[in-house]
């Protein structure tokens, strides 16, 4: 039997960073043709790791990390010819053509930009040798999800990658399509290539991942393979280690609303993408799942619902009234809110504190007293749920961390108590602590008696708790 080739190799590596965390005595190898999992919750340590292999420190690791088998010293330039990142920040300049997105990698190669046929003939000479059916001619705006990561995975093999870590939660792609992207890279990678797969998504993670690596608290803590026997709870339990709970459906009295004649929102004539409107009608404490693997789809969808954007001639219908046109700040008013981006300091006001975060939305509810008596009181309450000093005074929302954020966003639409709240891939943040929190709110959100929408691209996460599932993909 041939023994696979040693493409990483980590010994006894040690960094503490101010911010995100340690790495304690991490010790590994990756094999050639291999696919492993890096799991673990935010500043775990996995993150961490991922940042040093991908160059992004000035700090040299003497003897620690090594590449292809080299014993040579930690070198910025080695580590750039020899590890490629997979993340979709990848696939910004949507003018270049496949051809010159897989060719124009090195200075010595640049020449050829004034040469197009040769360029495109090379590109579709590799992709040929790959066995991949790309038309190199096309821009990447013009690709499909699956086919950019398809392109970005072949550069990886152009350039001569050893590590390939794929940071992505494949936005827009549908589960067959992660599928068939795994098989495609465990053909291409086989004796030549290693891959790290870091992501917040378990589907993602356990599609790609021949064996897993998990971290906690800066240490790698267990080394397994993934037999596809290991279930997704168990996963889970080893991760939280105590830390959170996912709280069961009966300790939140959560039970199905289907049968409720309650009409919270109605949307009428919201038109999609192939020109055919629908209608989405919310009741009482019902949760919705709206999937799109299209990303305009998507984002069209959240404008609509949430008032971010008058589209065509949709009808908002509220309280039996019907709107024609309406506004962010006008369903506000009638406690229709929504959270883009949950996670992100964009969703809250970075200078004032937790507690005036927490309470800001319901200050029409509340009098000048009730605020000060109550904001120290609530802030507490919740950070002791985080498991945060309370002794803290005055603690400012950038001082959070990812996890911290997303239970604060969340939080301060629980207490404002809204009758629909509208969210976009709410999981896009998440580590799997982050995960469980956000399905715990949407219980909570439910079996108080608001209605719930969910607009992603897969159904991971919320099959079990959606009371309907609109598939968007026709």
């Amino acid at each position: 039997m041939k023994m696979r080739k040693e493409l990483l190799k980590i010994n006894d590596l040690n960094y503490i960073h101010s911010q995100e965390g340690k790495l304690e005595n991490i010790s590994l190898f990756i094999l050639a043709g291999e696919c492993v999992g890096f799991l673990g919750l935010s500043y775990s340590g996995k993150d961490l790791l991922v940042k040093l292999l991908s160059g992004n420190t000035q700090r040299e690791f003497s003897n620690h990390i090594h590449i292809a088998g080299s014993d040579k010293t930690y070198q910025q330039d080695k580590f750039e010819k020899n590890i490629y990142k997979i993340c979709p920040a990848n696939y910004l300049i949507g003018d270049w053509t496949v051809a010159e997105y897989l060719c124009l990698v090195e200075s010595k190669k640049s020449r050829l930009y004034l040469r197009k046929t040769e360029l495109e003939n090379e590109a579709e000479m590799y992709l040929k040798q790959l066995n991949l059916q790309i038309q190199v001619t096309k821009k990447l705006k013009q690709l499909s999800e699956i086919e950019k990561r398809i392109v970005d995975f072949a550069k990886a093999c152009y350039r001569g990658a050893k590590i390939v870590i794929i940071e992505d939660e494949f936005e827009g792609m549908s589960y067959d399509e992660i599928r068939m992207f795994a098989q495609i890279i465990h053909r291409l990678v086989k004796e030549r290539i290693g891959v790290i797969v870091n992501s917040h998504s378990n589907f993602v993670l356990t599609t790609l991942s021949d064996k897993y690596i998990i971290f906690n608290e800066g240490r790698i803590v267990k080394k397994c393979k993934n037999t596809n026997n290991d279930s997704e709870d168990e996963l889970n339990q080893f991760l939280h280690e105590g830390q959170i709970e996912e709280e069961t459906e009966k300790s939140f009295c959560f039970k199905k609303q289907s049968e409720s004649n309650d009409l919270w929102y109605c949307v009428k004539n919201l038109e999609l993408i192939e020109g055919e409107t629908v209608e989405i009608n919310l009741k009482k404490g019902e949760i919705i799942t709206i999937v799109s693997h299209n990303k305009v789809q998507k984002d069209k969808i959240f404008k609509a619902l949430s008032g971010r954007e008058k589209i065509g001639n949709i009808l908002y219908i509220i309280n039996g009234k019907t709107y024609s046109k309406i506004d962010y700040s006008k369903l506000s008013e009638e406690r229709i809110v929504s959270v883009k981006v949950l996670g992100s300091l964009d969703e809250m006001f970075q200078r004032m504190s937790v507690e005036e975060n927490l309470l800001l939305p319901s200050l029409k509810k509340i009098s000048a007293f009730d605020y000060i008596g109550f904001s120290k009181r609530i802030r507490d309450i919740f950070m002791s749920e985080m498991k945060q000093d309370t002794t803290q005074k005055g603690l400012g929302i950038k001082e959070l961390k990812i996890n911290e954020l997303v239970e604060l966003t969340l939080a301060r639409w629980y207490i404002f108590n809204p009758k629909v709240i509208v969210l976009l891939e709410p999981f896009g943040l998440c580590d799997i602590n982050g995960v469980a929190i956000v399905r715990k709110y949407l219980k909570k959100f439910s079996s108080k008696g608001t209605a719930v929408i969910v607009i992603a691209a897969r159904t991971e996460y919320m099959e079990d708790i959606s009371d309907r599932i609109i598939d968007m993909n026709f």
